[in-house]
């Protein structure tokens, strides 16, 4: 594989992940009265869903500019991080302090780390 192509794809899946994020960010600070039914939750009038939202998407920007900057030691970062919010969501789960549900978003970061794992080793 020649080195534009392993640094698109790295780079796409920095900035997919990216988008998932700003989606899931505006969606929780805007319309979380919309949104967390969708994902089978109950509606939310606390502040604190609206304030992950936010929080989501300043990750998400940061996703973003560093996909355009090709920033490789924050994507690199970015593996570890994703793993972590996966077993912490998982380990929440399994002593019953979240619903089961939410390992599905455990699972997204897991597969987006292990995708950009992959292209960050060049495969």
């Amino acid at each position: 594989m020649n080195e534009t192509n392993g640094k698109s794809r790295l780079t796409l899946s920095i900035a997919v992940f990216g988008c998932y994020l700003a989606v899931v960010g505006l969606a929780l600070a805007i319309a979380p009265d919309i949104s967390l039914p969708l994902l089978g939750l109950a509606r939310s009038t606390d502040a604190w869903v609206r304030i992950v939202g936010v929080l989501t998407g300043i990750l998400a920007f940061y996703f973003l500019n560093s996909a355009r900057d090709n920033d490789r030691s924050f994507f690199q970062a970015t593996v570890v991080a994703r793993i972590i919010f996966f077993a912490g969501v998982t380990t929440l789960v399994l002593v019953r302090l979240a619903e089961p549900r939410f390992v599905a978003f455990g699972v997204i970061d897991l597969a987006g780390a292990l995708w950009t794992w992959l292209a960050l080793r060049g495969r």
